[in-house]
């Protein structure tokens, strides 16, 4: 939240609350359809404007006693302006699947983009870089990850997705452990996600280059951050063999429990029996 001496200018409907200016500001804070607060004269009176209901406001000299405070992102987050300018910003907020964009200019203008949705049977994720959708695919028969990648791109113009947080992690397992249950042939149950080793790291040793996350390349176009790879027990280990046949990445787990991150081979789809790859994180952009 930036917080200045201010006022607005144009807006429609608004609520109020009997808030004091702080709690005014962390109630817009932790609100996420709204984008600014107002408090006139010092008063404990909390007018709230949510997405779509301000349009421009006016900055005034601390005489005023007027009180905006505006929810926005700062690119110096060590020294935080508080003029309009240095603090546009491209933003939004989420409401189950849609993403509701909008933005603030140089000049305290709001202007509200086209809401953008998931399509069915995908969930979505707000990620730095943008809004992304992750559907859970599952196939009638165990299938290879280049099998995965073929038809995530052709029946959803996706590609498999990365996992950027814990969240998206743990949306992936709660969705696919289900239907483990179902495979009464197979204790342990894989999903195909984004991540292939990198020339580089197949035919070499552990080293800075090649350890963990950085072992692979990803072509997730919003991928940031690598927090959902939480690695299984002793993995990756394609690495300790050369040259490496273990290239691709997915998530595997028992009916009750996360084992983690693995590499394995990309024509394989399953293992003696035990192990079948049987569904794939498909992302892809909403629209």
């Amino acid at each position: 939240m930036v917080v200045f001496y201010g006022q607005p200018v144009d807006y429609s409907q608004v609520s109020m609350k009997s808030y004091s200016l702080s709690t005014c500001i962390a109630y817009c804070y932790n609100m996420d359809t709204c984008v600014a607060v107002y408090t006139p004269d010092s008063s404990e009176v909390c007018i709230v404007f949510e997405f779509g209901q301000i349009s421009t406001l006016q900055q005034l000299e601390a005489s005023s006693g007027k009180v905006m405070g505006v929810k926005m992102l700062s690119a110096n987050s060590t020294n935080c302006s508080t003029t309009s300018d240095g603090n546009s910003m491209v933003t939004g907020y989420q409401l189950n699947n849609t993403f509701y964009p909008y933005s603030i200019s140089d000049t305290w203008t709001f202007t509200s983009g086209s809401s953008v949705s998931c399509q069915a049977n995908f969930t979505m994720f707000v990620r730095p870089l943008g809004s992304w959708c992750i559907g859970i695919i599952p196939t009638t028969t165990c299938l290879t990850q280049q099998d995965s990648a073929t038809q995530c791109k052709s029946l959803y113009g996706g590609v498999l997705s990365g996992l950027q947080t814990l969240a998206e992690r743990d949306f992936v397992a709660a969705t696919a452990q289900p239907w483990l249950g179902l495979q009464s042939n197979f204790t342990t149950y894989g999903v195909w996600i984004n991540g292939a080793r990198k020339t580089s790291c197949m035919e070499t040793v552990k080293s800075v280059d090649c350890n963990g996350t950085n072992e692979f390349a990803y072509s997730d176009p919003l991928l940031t951050a690598y927090d959902g790879y939480t690695w299984a027990a002793n993995q990756p280990s394609g690495v300790d063999y050369v040259p490496s046949s273990s290239n691709c990445l997915n998530l595997y787990f028992t009916e009750t429990t996360i084992l983690g991150i693995d590499d394995y081979m990309c024509n394989v789809a399953s293992l003696r029996g035990e192990l079948c790859y049987k569904g794939y994180a498909c992302g892809i952009e909403p629209s």
